[in-house]
């Protein structure tokens, strides 16, 4: 098994304009993949033998077509559309479990609901493949 690192933002600052609370959102994903970046790259460093390097290329590709997406969505261009709706439900119902597992785990830590920006985002390890 080998550690998996997910990425929660349930928290942020709830004050201050739609532009500011994107500009945070924004600033903590890409802290999050460069983390995640130089942990892979420091691992492959200690062990060349594991796969590291290439989940380092694979997160950071993933950052970049993330801040690809985000381009769009300023932009305005739609990108749902034409997606088939099963898909779009899909995302919704997965969005909506993590969304409830997520609360829940801020409960069982002892966070309060939309802590503010006393709030942190929270780094997940998880055993997986």
């Amino acid at each position: 098994m080998k550690p998996r690192l997910t990425f929660w933002n349930g928290c942020g600052p709830r004050a201050g304009g739609q532009e500011q609370r994107a500009s945070y959102h924004l600033a903590l994903v890409q802290d999050y993949f460069e983390l995640k970046i130089d942990v892979l790259t420091r691992l492959h460093q200690r062990d060349p033998s594991k796969n590291y390097a290439a989940a380092a290329l694979q997160t950071s590709e993933s950052a970049r077509a993330r801040s690809l997406l985000e381009a769009l969505a300023e932009a305005g261009v739609d990108v749902c559309r034409g997606v088939n709706p099963d898909l779009l439900k899909r995302e919704q119902t997965i969005t909506e479990e993590l969304s409830a597992k997520a609360s829940e785990q801020a409960r069982l830590a002892g966070l309060k609901p939309g802590g503010g920006a006393t709030s942190f985002p929270l780094l997940i390890f998880l055993a997986g493949s």
